[in-house]
Order: C-alpha cells, then structure tokens, then sequence
C-alpha cells in the first residue's frame, strides 16, 4: 500500500502526517505537531522537525513540503501555450508583467494550470523569494527530510478538496484555513482552482501550544503527548470575531472579483479554529451563507472526511493535502523543485560511478561470454542435452545479478550460453548432486510476463525493465491508468510462488496521460 508524508514549516511550529492508500480511499495514519523553540533563524525548525520525524518513526521517502502562502506571490495570468513544458519555457517572460517590487532573477517561479483557453491557457502564477526556498530546503535537508516536492499550503487544500469530491464539476466551493499565523483560503469552480489567498488577520500573533503526536493505531488523546484539541489554547472572543470578519470580509470580495456567488456555493473551515462554533457562527454571519468544519466533509456514500483520521482533531487538512499528492492520481500541486534547487535522489550524486561500473561489469561479462561460448562450439552435441537441464540449475549455477538486464530479446540466449560449460563443469565433477531443483531465472521471467500481459481491464502496456532473483523480483514500466497496476498486481499475487507484490514508489503520471509503475516482491521458491 502506497503511503506518503507531508510536512509544513511554519515559524512557530512544524507538522506531518503519514498518509496510507491512493488519492480515492486513504486513510491518516500518523499526525503530529512540534513547536519552535530557540533563537535563530533555521536551527529551531530544523531541530523541531528533526524531532518531529524521530518521535512519530516517519519514514524519509516518500516526502511533500509545503510552505507557508504568506511567503508567495500569487496572481491570476494568460499565457499563450497549453503544454505545461511550454508554459515553463515562457513563465519567467510571461510573469515580469505581473511580478513588481522584486526582481525576477530572484524569484524562484511555478504554475498551476487552470484551463486551457482559446488563445493559449489560464494559470495561476506562484513565486516565492529565491533565498526563502533555499532556507525552507536547508531546514528540510539537515533535518533529514529532502522532499520531492515543495508547494505552498493552500494548494494542498486544494488537492484536498479535490480528493474528496467537494471540488467538482458543477460546483463552487471554498475551504478556509483558520490556523494562528497562516490563515487563507482556496475557491474552486466546477472543479478548477479559482483563487488561492493568504490572509493576515489577529490570529498572527496568536501562538498556539504544540499538540501531541498520534498515531492511528492509538486511542484518542493517546501516544506521546495529547491530542491536538485537549492542549488548544482558545484565543480570546475578540480575536475570534476580528478573525473571521476580516477572512468573510476578503472571501466575498475575492469572489465578486471571480463573478462568483456564495448563494448555492459550499464552505468549509479547517485549522485550530474548525471546531469552534463562535467561529464558524460568525464566518457564516460574515458570508451570508453556511459553514461547516471540514471534518463533516462527504467524500463518499455515508462516509466522510473525518472517518479518514477518527483519533485526529482537527482534522490536519494542510500536511494530508500535501501527503495526498505522493499517493498518485491526477492531483496538482505546484513545485518549487527546480533549477537549482531541482530534486535528485542521492542515487543520482553517484550515477556516473555506477554507470562506469556497470560498464566494466558488462565488458568483462562479454568477455568471459565469448570464452565460454568458444568452449560450447567445442562440445557442441553434449552441451545441447546439458542447455536443455539448465532451467532447473539455472539460479544456482549462475546467479541473475552476474547477467545484464533480462529483456524479450536477450534472455534465452544470454542465460544458456553461460551455463552450458558451467554445467559441463559442475557434472564432470561429479557435483550435480549438491545443485538444488528451483525454477530458474527463465522460468520466472516467462511466469512474470504472462501474468503481466493477462491482467484485466490494461489496454496499455509498455514493460521497461524485468529484474528476477532467486529470492524477489521486480517490473516496472508504463501503463493506462492506477487501476491497470492493481490489476497487474492482483495477478501477480495469484501466482503461488509469488509471496509478495506492491508498488515500490507512487505512481507517476506522464504528459502521455499514463502512469509510471514500479512493482516489487518476493519469491518463496520453486513450485
């Protein structure tokens, strides 16, 4: 089962939560909050969030940051291109008309795309402060948290609000984000982001005590520390009122400047203040139209979004938005990853040795090929009976990763070329005794792609890489849709020597419209 993190860092404090599952059906597995405490400007949040990951056993990878709106230029522009990668190769040109007071070489520029359009598309323009991106990674990097992505909190709740069905075709809807120091909010219209703002109200000088960490498996108010609701500190009834009449006040101006209507329209409120009824009374008074806490939210047949994290309160909408982009699925969130602040797997610091190595690897296997293959045309009639045994000894006599990588082309005759004299050594021995009887590596290879190529419902199938050993296995490749890979590991799972099998990493999808998968599993041995 997919499972992702997502992390906010604020000034006064830090969050995550783990979630588990795919965009459609997930579940909130861990949730936690650590306050900031010390002087300086990265060392306290890199402390606290060091802590934070250590205290709730967070896994490092997968990992989606969001930081704070407050820190972004967000504005609503037309550009004269629909491909995303050509929207990127004009951005920085297309947004200097648009971004004033700041310099755009200093300003690290992403998008999010709204619609296309008759002359090119409608987009979201967001940039935040070259050095605030660096210092926001410097924290996240010596915390031992590099995320894939970076966004900004708000479009987490749009990603949010899209998972869970509020923001749809024929809707409008907004979710509001009453936290102290970061409050906003996110319109949608017929499922498309409409405006995204940030807002400064009294709560900015409000400082919220650091709740405790949770996870699912506990009680509520149980594990390290209580739950988020029972170390609230309610700000006093005047901050309450000044808050929400300022977040009423920009909500109904924002949507007369999007020609949008509260009267049909949907309001959710989420954060510290989701609960409290005061507040949500006098958003709904500002407004003129209902409002109810996000937790209430349906997002499916008698189900809703509080049945998604039953032992969290609130419900930590900012860090499970972001969480959601790395289970999959047609999400958006824009990212600040890029240039030189691009992602690389620490994988990639070390590609060019790897990839030297490999090639010595395979210029020594070629030739050691070509010495054997010498030695089989010397004893050709005995070494074809010994070929046709070798599918029993195959793993044994040669293990798979002395092999280059196993393709449709160079399988069969790559592998029984190097056993034919190995075996015509191990039987002139006398050691064939010693040699157990498994499936060999062939054997798996054919298994694995017939129950691949069989699954249902997959019209597209586009298989790069098989890797099989005598103890796991793995595929990866691009297909049609999340639902194509579940079938494919349904499949797989019916093979009986087949212990295990699930996705390795989070679908991804391509400009095609397909999706990326990477299956991993076990084998239990011969059957």
């Amino acid at each position: 089962m997919a499972r992702c993190v997502g992390i906010a860092v604020y000034g006064d404090r830090v969050e995550a939560a783990e979630l588990s599952g795919s965009p459609s059906d997930f579940r909130v597995t861990k949730w936690g909050r650590a306050p900031v405490t010390g002087n300086g400007a990265n060392g306290p949040r890199t402390e606290a969030l060091a802590g934070l990951f250590r205290d709730m056993g967070l896994p490092r990878d997968p990992i989606i940051a969001g930081m704070p709106s407050g820190t972004a230029i967000i504005r609503s522009m037309s550009v004269p291109f629909q491909k995303p990668e050509h929207i990127r190769k004009v951005l920085k040109t297309q947004a200097s008309e648009h971004i004033h007071g700041h310099s755009i070489d200093n300003v690290v520029l992403s998008f999010h795309k709204v619609a296309d359009s008759k002359d090119g598309a409608r987009i979201i323009l967001l940039g935040v402060a070259r050095e605030t991106v660096a210092s926001f990674l410097d924290v996240c990097g010596k915390a031992g948290a590099d995320p894939q992505v970076v966004g900004l909190d708000l479009l987490a709740l749009f990603n949010l609000g899209t998972a869970s069905g509020a923001f749809g075709k024929g809707k409008t809807a907004v979710i509001i984000n009453a936290e102290p120091g970061s409050c906003g909010f996110v319109i949608s219209k017929d499922g498309e982001l409409a405006m995204a703002r940030p807002i400064r109200t009294a709560l900015d000088g409000f400082s919220l005590p650091a709740a405790g960490i949770q996870a699912a498996s506990s009680p509520a108010g149980s594990g390290s520390g209580p739950s988020p609701d029972a170390q609230g500190q309610r700000p006093d009834p005047s901050i309450i009122e000044s808050s929400a009449a300022a977040i009423s006040r920009e909500i109904k101006r924002s949507m007369l400047a999007a020609s949008l209507g509260a009267e049909g329209a949907a309001f959710h409120v989420s954060g510290f203040l989701s609960a409290d009824r005061d507040f949500t009374d006098a958003i709904s008074r500002g407004i003129g139209a209902p409002v109810a806490p996000l937790d209430m939210l349906e997002i499916g047949p008698g189900r809703k979004l509080s049945d998604c994290s039953p032992d969290f309160r609130p419900f930590p909408a900012v860090v499970a938005g972001l969480a959601l982009k790395g289970l999959g699925g047609d999400l958006d969130l824009a990212d600040f990853r890029s240039g030189e602040f691009a992602f690389h797997r620490k994988f990639d610091q070390v590609r060019f040795g790897l990839c030297v190595a490999a090639a010595l690897a395979f210029g020594l296997f070629c030739a050691l090929g070509f010495y054997f293959d010498m030695k089989v045309k010397a004893a050709r009639d005995e070494h074809k009976k010994i070929a046709q045994e070798a599918v029993d000894l195959c793993t044994r006599v040669i293990p798979l990763k002395e092999l280059p990588q196993v393709t449709r082309t160079n399988a069969v005759p790559a592998i029984k070329k190097l056993i034919s004299t190995r075996l015509e050594e191990l039987v002139g021995k006398g050691a064939e005794k010693d040699v157990p009887q498994i499936n060999s590596a062939l054997s798996w290879w054919n298994e694995l792609s017939r129950r691949i190529e069989s699954a249902q419902g997959v019209k597209h199938l586009s298989i790069e890489r098989i890797m099989v050993t005598q103890n796991s296995f793995g595929i990866s490749g691009e297909t049609d849709s999340p639902t194509s890979i579940d079938s494919m590991i349904n499949r797989l799972k019916t093979f009986p020597a087949f212990s295990k099998a699930d996705t390795y990493s989070p679908p991804k999808k391509t400009e095609e419209g397909r999706y990326t998968f990477d299956i991993r599993g076990d084998v239990q041995g011969g059957q």
